[in-house]
C-alpha cells in the first residue's frame, strides 16, 4: 500500500516533527507545504529569515528525500463568507475583529486545499494520505495506524463530544481530497447552511462537515 504524508502549515517545529514521523511512517513519501512568515507571532516562533528556512529545508530534503514548497498566504474574499463570520464561535483575540479572526481560520483551510492540490500535481498515486501539522511533535505515540483507510481517521476531542481535532488525520486518497479541497468551499454563503444550521467552533465544524460528506 503506497502512502503519502502531507505536512502543511508554518515551519515552527518542522525539523523535529519530520524526524519523529519518519520513524513512524518510514515507507511513506513526505511532502512539506510550508508557509513563509506571515505575522509577528510566527516571526517570534521562527526567528530565522525565509532564506535561512529554505536552506534548512533544502538540506533536510536531500538527506530525507522529501518534496517541499514554500508559499505565501493568499488573500481571502471575505464577502463570500459573511454568514460564516456571523455564526463562527471563537475566543476573543485582543486587537482583532471577529471578521479578522474568522479570516485567519479560512486562510488555514484554504492552505489545506492548496497543499493537497500541490501534492496531487506531483503526479504520484497513493492509497492513503496522512495530513500532519508541521509543528506537531510526539511525547508518546500509542495511536493505531492500521485503521480502515476507507473511513476518516482522526483524533476525537477527549473532553467534548462531536468535535474533531485536525492536527493529524488520514484516509484513502479520495476521502482526503474531498475533505481537504472541499471544506473551505463549504463555508461560503451559498453552501454553509447545508453543513451547519447553528453556531460552531473549529472542531465542531470539522465534525459536521465530515458528517455532511457521509
Amino acid at each position: 500500500m503506497k502512502s503519502a504524508v502531507l505536512m502543511s502549515g508554518h515551519f515552527r517545529n518542522f525539523e523535529k516533527s519530520l524526524e519523529e514521523f519518519k520513524k513512524i511512517l518510514p515507507d511513506s513519501d513526505f511532502y512539506a507545504f510550508l508557509l513563509n512568515h506571515g505575522n509577528t507571532v510566527e516571526d517570534s516562533k521562527n526567528p530565522n529569515s525565509v532564506d535561512d528556512l529554505e536552506k534548512t529545508v533544502n538540506k533536510l530534503s536531500k538527506k530525507n528525500k522529501f518534496y517541499y514548497s514554500f508559499i505565501e498566504d493568499e488573500d481571502i474574499d471575505m464577502d463570500q463568507y459573511k454568514i460564516c463570520v456571523q455564526i463562527f464561535d471563537h475566543f476573543e483575540i485582543e486587537g482583532r475583529t471577529k471578521k479578522q479572526i474568522t479570516e485567519k481560520w479560512i486562510r488555514q483551510l484554504n492552505d489545506y486545499k492548496k497543499s493537497f492540490e500541490w501534492m496531487s500535481s506531483c503526479g504520484r498515486e497513493y492509497d492513503v494520505v496522512y495530513r500532519i501539522r508541521p509543528d506537531l511533535t510526539i511525547k508518546e505515540f500509542d495511536y493505531e495506524l492500521n485503521c480502515d483507510i476507507d473511513k476518516f481517521n482522526c483524533f476525537q476531542q477527549n473532553s467534548y463530544t462531536n468535535q474533531i481535532n485536525d492536527k493529524f488525520f488520514y484516509s484513502n486518497f479520495e476521502n482526503m481530497k474531498n475533505f481537504m479541497t472541499g471544506i473551505v468551499e463549504s463555508l461560503k454563503d451559498d453552501t454553509i447552511r447545508s453543513v451547519s444550521s447553528s453556531n460552531f467552533n473549529v472542531e465542531q465544524y470539522i465534525y459536521r462537515y465530515l458528517k455532511y460528506l457521509n
